[in-house]
């Protein structure tokens, strides 16, 4: 029931009309999301002491890794083909990192009270907001802002000095932001 309700309501964030309007772009976009879902299995593996569950998080981690190289390959390709501008790319990848937290998200945690449907307690699970703070404040001191910010910048293909300035600056802004604290 809760998978059901999760791919109707996902499937409505999967249209036509929100890819990139160029497959170099759309590519660009799909950096984002494997920079956001390596990054969070790496989080997790970290937050563990589970030994079962970090191997879960490492492996499911690599994997993602794994799609984020081909991704960005592709992108690569296809960009040296058409050469598509870093500002038209540095706006893809800013809105596809707000697009992950405001919609996918809690898309997906907005459905983990229905899988929970008749079970003891099930009357107490807190809505996807509240849980989006929980897995934040656990996961926050564990997560490689350094590794991400550099991953997201790989599409523009900054020069190193540039790259390591700017991936500096997202890093520090990130872990002072009001967008990363609790809300």
């Amino acid at each position: 029931m809760a998978f059901k309700g999760f791919l109707v309501d996902y499937s409505k964030l999967c249209s036509v009309e929100v890819l990139g309007p160029t497959l170099t772009l759309e590519l660009a976009s799909r950096c984002v999301i494997e920079t956001g879902t390596s990054t969070l299995y790496r989080a997790m593996r970290d937050a563990t002491d589970d030994p079962a569950l970090r191997d879960v998080a490492d492996n499911i981690q690599r994997d993602e890794v794994r799609h984020f190289k081909y991704f960005f390959n592709f992108f690569r390709r296809y960009n040296e083909a058409g050469g598509t501008n870093r500002w038209a790319i540095s706006k893809i990848l800013f809105a596809r990192v707000r697009e992950i937290r405001d919609s996918d998200t809690i898309c997906a945690l907005s459905h983990i009270p229905d899988g929970c449907v008749g079970q003891t307690g099930a009357d107490n699970i807190p809505d996807a907001v509240t849980i989006h703070r929980l897995i934040t404040a656990r996961l926050r001191p564990h997560y490689p802002l350094d590794a991400a910010a550099k991953m997201l910048l790989a599409p523009l293909a900054l020069p190193a000095p540039a790259r390591n300035f700017v991936s500096g600056v997202i890093s520090a802004a990130a872990r002072t932001s009001v967008a990363w604290s609790l809300r």
